[in-house]
């Protein structure tokens, strides 16, 4: 019997993967394609992996329940890494939106040359430890779980010089893409509060937002 988790997990996932195929028929913007190809690619490899996490001390294992376990085990590796990196990709995005926005008022709007190459950032770092000894880490965990049927990657240890800049890359991120998220919006505000007639807040208002 499948795990009601799962069913859950795998529904989330079809209704993104739905969701962005739809997004990216209709689209004409640039950044709202970018963005519908992130959401998408996080979700497809989401629902691929299906993974479920075990934390020990400075020691990490991921267990993956998703198809990518009938391929092989970096291949699931290689698909959470890339989940992580649109999920993280998706957040700057948005940063890169109300930024936009903001100069799109003052009337400097960005080649679609630039604005592509912002978008296409890519930053890609993990390390991942041997089969035996992420096995051994979840069998410490939970001594009665068999591990040699599970698809299974990990990390020894966190402290490593690339998983600490993961670590670091995906803490820091979201911090950084909301505060510019935050002061974009003022600035996007005090500059519609500066046009004195509500027909032109209204045309204005309506343009950034799309």
């Amino acid at each position: 019997m499948i795990p009601i988790h799962s069913i859950i997990h795998a529904s989330l996932g079809i209704i993104g993967f739905v969701a962005n195929s739809l997004l990216l028929v209709a689209t004409y913007s640039l950044l709202l394609f970018n963005s519908a190809i992130t959401d998408f690619v996080a979700s497809v490899t989401d629902g691929l992996t299906m993974i479920r996490i075990v934390v020990d001390q400075v020691s990490i294992v991921y267990i993956y329940n998703g198809p990518c376990g009938a391929i092989s085990e970096p291949t699931c590796f290689f698909l959470y890494s890339l989940m992580l990196h649109f999920t993280m990709h998706s957040i700057a995005l948005m940063a890169v939106s109300f930024w936009f926005r903001s100069i799109a008022l003052s009337g400097s709007i960005p080649s679609i040359m630039r604005l592509q190459l912002i978008c296409a950032i890519v930053q890609f770092l993990w390390a991942c430890s041997p089969r035996d000894e992420v096995a051994e880490i979840l069998h410490r965990v939970y001594p009665d779980l068999d591990a040699s049927d599970l698809t299974i990657t990990g990390s020894v240890s966190t402290l490593g010089p690339h998983t600490s800049a993961s670590t670091l890359y995906i803490c820091i991120l979201p911090i950084i893409a909301y505060a510019v998220i935050i002061l974009m919006r003022r600035k996007v505000k005090r500059k519609l509060a500066e046009v004195t007639s509500m027909s032109d807040q209204f045309i204005i208002l309506l343009f950034i937002m799309w």
